[in-house]
């Protein structure tokens, strides 16, 4: 699928199977939308206007699930459930998951500063 983009070229190809940001889709100075060939999500944010699509096949798209968004910043789906049950609508779900500092990513710098009960990043 081709995904119109700021370059000589005007578009790049995100293959099926791959993670693209649609959002603003008739920007014509718009960059980054397909990062390394779709097998790279672009940066949630915590904008609720965001739009990243997962490119399905050739013919279809369709827009990440909060669970999809929230999974992809290293939460479990249990944590997921507790914050859906608890009334909080997809808008906010959204709004969470692109706040929040990859779970991984916030481990790695814990187990740098020695904090006494974190486990190595590589153990992580």
């Amino acid at each position: 699928m081709k995904i119109k983009n700021n370059t000589i070229q005007g578009y790049l190809e995100c293959p099926a199977g791959g993670c693209f940001d649609g959002q603003f889709p008739d920007s014509k100075d718009r960059r980054g939308r397909v990062q390394e060939g779709g097998n790279v999500t672009p940066t949630l944010t915590a904008e609720g206007n965001q739009q990243i699509y997962y490119n399905v096949d050739e013919w279809r798209i369709r827009k990440l699930t909060p669970k999809e968004c929230w999974r992809l910043m290293g939460y479990a789906d249990e944590d997921f459930e507790k914050a859906k049950a608890s009334g909080t609508s997809n808008s906010q779900l959204y709004k969470q998951a692109g706040n929040a500092i990859v779970k991984q990513v916030l481990m790695a710098i814990f187990s740098q500063m020695n904090i006494k009960g974190v486990k190595p990043w590589n153990e992580v």
